[in-house]
């Protein structure tokens, strides 16, 4: 930990070696459930993150669910006979957990430091392409 500096939980993400590496801290971040430790600084977003890590696990547990049945489905269906038509899953929103209402719409209800922020949304746009500001 860097001098003066209180704690940062997630400080080891930004020395890892490899793009990899990093990947599987994340992975972990999103897909173990457990306590969300949290630095000072955004204990006052705290529920916004705890709501959103959920979405993601969730979203990271239907997908799972949906390759362990598609797998199977393929291993049932390996005598040539004609496959039922199965359910797509939606990858880019991890099966509808994670979308923009997800992200966006706490913010509204933020406190503290935070209650300041502006959220400019354009829904003609796509949501990657929405803005999230501060005015400060």
């Amino acid at each position: 930990m860097r001098k003066g500096l209180k704690e940062l939980p997630y400080e080891m993400w930004f020395g890892q070696p490899t793009y990899r590496a990093l990947a599987s801290y994340k992975r972990d971040f999103f897909s173990v459930r457990g306590h969300l430790n949290l630095s000072p600084d955004f204990e006052d977003i705290r529920g916004w993150l705890v709501d959103l890590r959920r979405s993601f696990w969730l979203g990271i547990r239907a997908r799972e669910t949906y390759e362990d049945e598609s797998d199977a489905l393929q291993e049932n269906h390996s005598d040539g006979a004609e496959d039922e038509v199965t359910p797509k899953f939606d990858y880019e929103t991890l099966g509808g957990h994670v979308g923009y209402s997800v992200l966006i719409s706490p913010v509204h209800g933020l406190k503290g430091k935070l209650k300041e922020l502006i959220v400019r949304y354009d829904p003609s746009l796509s949501t990657s392409t929405a803005q999230v500001d501060s005015d400060r």
